[in-house]
């Protein structure tokens, strides 16, 4: 629609010996040809609890990565979880049909605009010997 788009995704933790969820998240815009302005990723870390509380405080760690490209996949590997400025990203790229069947059309679309205009080309000069012939057989009084 013009504007930003907002979109999370969370990761579940694995606790369970064997779990069936993705060690990842994957999310993406599909075959939208947009691109993603900036990508902020969170990691909460339990900080030690305190034996006067028993609430569990977290430190929220962050790195935010900008201008990321469609059809692609980013894993982003959050290691060492303390240093935010070691963390990495990895871009793959996927490229799709989509790119096949955009030169099939525009190939297309060009035969289809060489077609049309070869056929014009050919009415417009049998149209102008017509002519040249008509111009031929008429009378000029300018002659006598």
């Amino acid at each position: 629609m013009g504007g930003n788009q907002r979109f999370s995704a969370v990761q579940l933790s694995q606790s369970a010996h064997l779990s069936l969820q993705l060690p990842y998240v994957s999310f993406g815009l599909g075959r939208l040809p947009n691109f993603i302005d900036s990508i902020t990723v969170f990691v909460p870390l339990p900080l030690i609890p305190s034996s006067a509380g028993s609430q569990n405080k977290y430190e929220v760690l962050h790195s935010t990565w900008t201008m990321l490209i469609p059809n692609s996949k980013l894993y982003v590997i959050p290691y060492p979880v303390n240093d935010t400025s070691m963390w990495r990203n990895i871009l793959v790229v996927t490229p799709s049909r989509n790119i096949v069947s955009t030169a099939i059309v525009l190939l297309s679309t060009c035969f289809i605009v060489a077609i049309t205009t070869t056929i014009l080309h050919c009415l417009e000069r049998r149209e102008d010997k017509r002519e040249k012939i008509r111009e031929a057989h008429r009378f000029h009084f300018d002659a006598m």
